[in-house]
């Protein structure tokens, strides 16, 4: 099985999906499928869960999931049914990728209706078996990834509804504020029009504002006839004075009471100084009035008024006060004999030959504000205060300066404007988040050409054409592109336009909205899903000509594992059979010849047993170099060059141009299968008996290069071949270079010979990397003698070999010796720990090759328990490695089982400190 990892990030860069939305669901009923394939799946890095039946799968997909596999054979009518209804409740950014594990369809209509329902509700992908690891790990990407775009709809879809319902809000509230004032607010023109008039004034006036708005001079008419020509004055002089003016006047309610207003305006004007009308506030102040009315009535008895009233003098001591005056005076830090407060003072000395009332608002320290109004009697010189508690209506004010302040705000955050147009003057007259929105500066000239100075070209005419139609009565609500300072962006315009009594047009108002970020969204999207369309169709093609190449592949597989057979067989029966055959045919000599002949007899079958071990080991050697599990990267390519050389008779050189780090086994594996088959192709195709094997490591790479002297070279027909490829020798090293995140170069040399590098990225890599020692130790390793036992002391000894033969045939071997006696056999690695624990013997002969635990594990935890004991190690294989391996793991002396066996009884001897 191939290893690999998968990265579970959003195809965004936003932020990466909940993890039970990136798992991968697995129904497979029968046999051990599920388990196979969750395996692979956790090797390469994806998550996968097992189900036991299609409820439990219906279940597990309401949870989120990010694909579903499924073998044909959980599909019946009944579990395809439940299956369905389950992922039709999907919501509509969902397609959930379902990859369907069939067999060869023979009949089509039985393929059919196990397809059945499935295609229409779920994004299906069928395999079909044999399923290999490469097309299975490959499927479940692709289709991950398109899940991680379905997340990523789902979350631009969720982002877009949620800026559209703060925009609805931003409108609201805008509304709210505008439109529920408590006071008259409104907007005058250059020429004295209405521009706006908010709804309050039907509360002070009686009139709605939609009769103001038809009937320009019925505000006049309202106005008391006493007060109608200084109103009329103060509507003259408000265009030349800058500065706040505040009057008050009379109207005559609708229902025929009088009611005072306080009026204040003040001239609006652009960046250049340009007058645009006047903008005003009227508030009704009847109730003060008659609190004043009140005030002086109440002055005739200053005694049982309940609001201050004070006399102030010409020198400004204070005549009189009653006692919510001086309790007034106290909260201004006031003290009886001396000044009066500086605020107090300015208003007497304001009053002071003025026929009217002068007023004021005083607060103290602890927020209580008091209306002062300062008036002084005809003919007299004091001046008289009376004052009124206002502080809740302070309060109310200060609320609506604030909800004035919150809409500026809102329409800044939602990025909306407002415009007002006098269609009998040609005067446009936008807010400033419109100025922002169109990128026009304050002050410049609008009108409508301005407008359409804006608008970008290709939507001129359709915006000319809709607001011509809106001039008419039709509704104006449209979205179209502007160019702001050369870029694009887009706004969405929405008008109200007003009519006459005879149905002509007076003017408009409406709002601008700032719209590029939706409609970039909404393009954004659209560009994605044409994307993973085409990245679908892609994946599906090359999934489809993988399947064909590893099909047609696994064929010849097949058959060059029959050709290998064969010549295994062929090896056996010529070589080793043979060899077997011979010493047979020696034992009925050896029991019928005279015994002085019987040395010449045990000589040749030593012999003829040493040639059979020696094919066995050539053979071993071949099939499964043991070098490979214990050796080094380099030492490993340095044996199979020897190797190579010896048995084909190329000559190879070998070179390692840097320090090469450990590698985990099953990279030493895969360059030790890439460099034979790189040397075979370069024995077959290029006719030449020179190559070169260049390995090198930098930047995290490591590298192994390829080259021959051939010439010719063409890299391009390789390359070519590898797309359909007709062996599985490069086709299989490239699969698997995909795999480990590598790559493989495939160049001509200088000399137009073959050049084929090998780079795999070691940071990558799932395992660990350990650094091992760097020494080179002989094959037998002596040991320091310890003097332990005494001359006729016997030495216990516990041998562990898992070949039975092998291990009765030296429990023989130890037991005929007088000073040696076996206490305990062991068949496997974890059998001879736990037995040197039990029998706690002078020595351990251990093998390298058992099962369960090698003989260097087994040593490594004999060593640690028990330091004393004296590990002799033992192997078929003539190997520095494993010589290098045991040592490390603590044996005392290594032998090989070729060496005679008077060796170990010498090494055993020799490690108890016996003389011999």
């Amino acid at each position: 099985m191939s290893e690999t990892t998968t990265n579970h990030e959003s195809a965004s860069g936003g932020e990466p999906a909940c993890r039970a939305e990136l798992r991968v669901l697995v129904l497979a009923p029968f046999g051990r499928d599920a388990v196979e394939i969750c395996g692979i799946l956790d090797e390469a890095g994806i998550e996968a869960e097992s189900c036991g039946d299609v409820d439990q799968l219906c279940a597990e997909i309401k949870q989120g999931v990010a694909a579903v596999m499924l073998a044909e054979e959980a599909l019946s009518d009944s579990s395809r049914s439940r299956l369905t209804v389950s992922l039709a409740g999907q919501p509509t950014w969902s397609d959930l990728p379902m990859l369907l594990i069939i067999s060869t369809v023979r009949d089509k209509q039985q393929g059919w209706r196990t397809l059945q329902g499935l295609e229409r509700i779920a994004q299906l992908t069928l395999l079909e078996r044999p399923l290999s690891t490469v097309v299975l790990v490959s499927a479940v990407r692709t289709a991950i990834q398109s899940r991680l775009r379905q997340y990523q709809v789902r979350d631009e879809l969720a982002a877009r509804r949620r800026a559209e319902k703060a925009l609805r809000e931003a409108a609201k509230r805008f509304r709210i504020v505008a439109d529920f004032t408590y006071d008259w607010e409104s907007w005058r023109g250059p020429d004295g029009c209405f521009l706006y008039i908010s709804p309050g004034c039907e509360r002070i006036t009686g009139y709605t504002r939609e009769q103001f708005l038809e009937d320009t001079d019925l505000h006049l008419r309202i106005v008391h006839p006493e007060d109608r020509a200084k109103l009329e004055a103060h509507f003259q002089d408000e265009q030349t004075d800058g500065d706040l003016c505040e009057i008050e006047f009379r109207i005559i309610h609708r229902d025929g009471q009088e009611r005072w207003i306080s009026h204040a305006c003040q001239p609006v004007v652009d960046e250049n100084g340009h007058f645009m009308g006047c903008r005003s506030s009227n508030r009704d102040i009847t109730e003060n009035k008659r609190a004043e009315n009140s005030l002086r009535r109440l002055s005739h008895f200053p005694k049982e008024n309940p609001n201050p009233v004070l006399r102030i003098g010409a020198d400004g001591a204070c005549m009189y006060a009653n006692e919510p005056a001086r309790e007034w005076l106290g909260s201004l830090g006031y003290q009886a004999g001396r000044a009066l407060p500086d605020v107090i003072l300015q208003v007497v000395s304001e009053a002071h030959g003025q026929s009217r009332a002068v007023a004021s608002e005083i607060t103290n320290d602890a927020g209580t504000t008091f209306y002062i109004s300062a008036v002084q009697p005809p003919g007299e010189k004091y001046v008289n205060l009376y004052g009124s508690d206002i502080t809740d209506r302070k309060h109310a004010e200060e609320a609506l300066q604030q909800s004035r302040q919150d809409l500026s705000r809102a329409q800044s955050v939602g990025q909306i404007g407002n415009w007002r147009l006098d269609v009998r003057h040609d005067i446009l007259t936008w807010s400033d988040e419109n100025h922002i929105i169109f990128g026009v500066p304050k002050g410049e000239p609008m009108s409508y050409e301005t407008f359409l100075n804006t608008v970008h070209p290709g939507d001129l005419k359709f915006v000319d054409n809709k607001w011509k139609a809106a001039l008419k009565g039709e509704p104006y609500d449209i979205e179209h592109r502007i160019v702001v300072n050369g870029e694009t962006r887009w706004v969405r315009e929405k008008a109200y336009m007003e009519f006459d009594k005879n149905g002509e047009l007076e003017g408009g108002f409406g709002i601008t909205q700032d719209i590029t970020d939706r409609r970039r969204a909404e393009e954004s999207l659209r560009q994605l899903n044409v994307t993973l369309e085409q990245q679908v169709a892609e994946r599906t093609a090359i999934a489809e000509r993988r399947a064909l190449d590893l099909g047609r592949l696994a064929a010849e597989l097949s058959e060059a594992e029959h050709r290998e057979r064969k010549r295994l067989a062929k090896l056996l029966h010529d070589d080793l059979q043979q060899l077997l055959l011979a010493v047979r045919l020696r034992l009925p000599a050896i029991v019928e010849s005279d015994p002085d002949r019987l040395p010449e007899h045990f000589q040749r079958l030593d012999q003829l047993v040493g040639e059979c071990l020696a094919t066995s080991r050539n053979l071993t050697h071949e099939l499964s170099p043991p070098i490979i599990q214990h050796g080094t990267l380099p030492e490993i390519i340095e044996w199979l060059v020897e190797w190579f050389s010896e048995k084909h008779g190329m000559h190879v050189d070998m070179e390692t141009l840097s320090e090469i780090p450990p590698v985990p086994e099953y990279l030493r594996v895969f360059f030790f299968q890439a460099v034979r088959e790189l040397l075979m192709n370069v024995l077959k195709h290029s006719g030449k008996m020179l190559a070169r094997v260049i390995l090198s490591y930098k930047d995290a790479n490591l590298t192994l290069q390829v080259e021959d002297n051939g010439d010719h070279f063409d890299s391009k027909a390789v390359e070519t071949r590898l797309q359909h490829p007709e062996g599985f020798g490069l086709f299989h090293i490239r699969e698997r270079l995909e795999a480990l995140q590598g790559n493989l170069e495939i160049e001509a040399t200088p000399q137009s010979g073959g050049c084929f590098r090998i780079i795999i990225p070691l940071d990558k890599q799932n395992e660990s990397m350990h650094e091992t020692a760097k020494y080179i130790i002989s094959k037998k390793r002596q040991s320091v003698a310890r003097n332990k036992y005494a001359e006729d002391n016997v030495i216990r000894l516990l041998v562990a070999d898992d070949h039975t033969v092998v291990r009765e045939g030296f429990v023989g071997l130890l037991n005929r010796q007088s000073d040696f006696r076996v206490v305990g056999e062991a068949a496997d690695g974890e059998q001879a720990v736990q037995q040197a624990e039990a029998l706690n013997p002078d020595v351990v002969i251990m093998d390298v090759d058992m099962p369960k635990v090698n003989g260097i594990e087994a040593t490594r935890r004999i060593k640690r328990r028990q330091p004393d004991t004296i590990v002799i190690g033992l192997s078929l294989h003539d190997d520095e490695s494993i010589a290098r391996a045991m040592t490390e793991a603590g044996v005392d002396t290594y032998v090989s089982k070729h060496d005679p066996a008077k060796d170990l009884l010498d090494a055993i001897r020799r490690g108890c400190g016996r003389q011999f």
